[in-house]
């Protein structure tokens, strides 16, 4: 090793022994020593080439911090104190495989494990040797790896495009510890070729004041951006300030600290869109990453497809449950409009209890069905003005049964058929048509049957006057704990506190 100005020192004897032994200067290993005040006063070959510097470079690099701003595995700084050999120093304790990030000059972040053992000489401490190895392949390897897992696993959740896009942003921003990340649309000619971007995690006012363009006719087409969306190939920056292509954006760039990007573009269906990634640090995207998030939003395509099919089954179970709604509703004049009041009031009452939001959607579907089994019942039955005999009550209550058939050969998702059958089922046993209790009847049936109820008490019957909703409340209190779930009394009453009303309503 080439002689540091500080051998001879109090370092001198382990200097001589450490040049003594040949094989540190073939090992893969970066050693550096450091003295007691923590700087590099020499180093072997491994270590040299990693860092970029030789040892002149170590002794007058001052702060390790100011030359190399270390930062830990989830991008936050490594403070000077927290640096491994300073601990070390600070404490005596040696540190094992601690795993930082260097910003080497002109090159891509350099990912280290690092290693401190004390030297000592007669019992005294006299330095520290830092050995370290470069483990950037692995980490950048497991970055893309776990954001692909991470983004995938967000947006594969999304029911329409948009969200889709959003939570695209959102995920990449989070997992692949960035800086910004958007999804920009190719605009018309003639509104200038402007490049929109609807959807961004991060500052993004700053895209939107760039007024980036796709025409390669002025120096605001000519970047990585306009340039990756007109040629649809990748385009990477590795330092914004010193690229000439974002010349007319080096204020921006200092205003929000974005030093480099990658642009890819992709196809939204029939649109041409591209992903727009920054970071705060220059030379951040190596092949690897870049290969990484080309693999992801490669995925994002194909997630656009399934989102399409989803889109396309929601409308069609909302077409299916519209026409079995309508049907019942037609043939039942005096009950119209009650399915629809009972999936509003059950979904009100859902969002008080705090389902989850799919779920608490799907109840909404429930109640707007409960009564489709009523297309089988006889019309003179459903409109009679006096009361039915035994036989003819137990025809009636044929419509949960009959419900639940007609949804279930429907295939409609869980619980719609099951609220169909159950809705009528109470605490006590008392219900029909299974005789139910309790634990055995859904929350979301338990929270139907209350809807069910306050929706039909208040309004006309042909063989009863409408009740007012207090006398349904009061009624549903008196019940609570026997017939009906109290929790789902309690958020009923809450949801009518706060102002909720039926859409379709006549009753006192």
């Amino acid at each position: 090793m080439t002689d540091s100005p500080f051998v001879g020192k109090t370092l001198g004897p382990l200097a001589r022994h450490l040049r003594g032994a040949d094989f540190v200067d073939f090992v893969k290993t970066g050693l550096v020593l450091h003295d007691l005040d923590g700087a590099g006063v020499d180093l072997n070959p491994a270590a040299a080439s990693m860092l970029g510097v030789g040892v002149t470079g170590l002794a007058g690099a001052g702060s390790i911090k100011a030359r190399w701003a270390p930062i830990h595995l989830d991008g936050s700084p490594m403070e000077a104190d927290e640096f491994p050999v300073s601990s070390t120093l600070r404490t005596g304790v040696e540190c094992r495989d601690v795993v930082l990030g260097f910003h080497v000059p002109g090159r891509s972040r350099l990912w280290l494990s690092m290693d401190t053992y004390r030297l000592t000489n007669l019992g005294n401490l006299i330095g520290v040797v830092s050995a370290f190895d470069d483990i950037t392949d692995l980490i950048e390897a497991t970055l893309v790896r776990e954001t692909m897992i991470g983004v995938m696993k967000a947006v594969v959740n999304a029911t329409d495009e948009a969200k889709a896009f959003q939570t695209f942003c959102e995920s990449m921003l989070d997992n692949a510890r960035v800086g910004l990340v958007a999804i920009g649309f190719k605009g018309a000619m003639d509104s200038g070729a402007l490049i929109d971007f609807p959807y961004v995690a991060g500052p993004g006012d700053a895209l939107r004041k760039a007024s980036i363009t796709w025409s390669g006719a002025t120096a605001l087409g000519r970047g990585p951006v306009g340039t990756a969306m007109r040629t649809r190939v990748t385009q990477t920056c590795h330092d914004v300030l010193s690229d000439p292509r974002l010349e007319p954006w080096w204020n921006l760039a200092n205003e929000t600290g974005m030093n480099s990007c990658v642009v890819i573009p992709f196809k939204a269906r029939d649109r041409d869109a591209i992903v727009v990634v920054y970071t705060q640090h220059a030379y951040t995207f190596n092949d690897v990453i870049v290969e990484g998030f080309e693999a992801i939003v490669e995925e994002l395509e194909f997630v656009l497809v399934h989102v399409k099919s989803v889109d396309d089954l929601h409308r069609a179970l909302k077409a299916t449950i519209a026409a079995l709604s309508s049907v019942a509703e037609v043939r039942d004049p005096y009950t119209a409009g009650h399915q629809l009041n009972v999936g509003e009031l059950g979904f009100a009452i859902a969002e008080a209890l705090e389902l989850e939001p799919e779920l608490a959607e799907l109840v909404r579907k429930s109640g707007q069905l409960l009564d489709v089994g009523k297309i089988a019942v006889p019309l003179e039955l459903l409109v009679r003005p006096g009361s039915l005999s035994a036989i003819e009550f137990d025809i009636v209550k044929e419509h949960t049964t009959l419900g639940e058939k007609i949804l279930s050969d429907a295939l409609l998702p869980w619980p719609i058929a099951e609220v169909a059958v159950q809705h009528h089922e109470r605490l006590d046993g008392s219900g029909y048509p299974a005789g139910l209790a309790n634990g055995q009847i859904s929350l979301p049936s338990r929270i139907i049957a209350v809807a069910d109820v306050v929706d039909a008490m208040t309004h006309h019957r042909p063989y009863r006057a409408a009740h007012s909703i207090g006398e349904a409340l009061s009624f549903l209190g008196q019940h609570a704990g026997t017939l009906f779930d109290e929790d789902v009394v309690r958020a009923c009453r809450g949801v009518f506190e706060a102002g909720f009303t039926f859409k379709v309503y006549s009753g006192g």
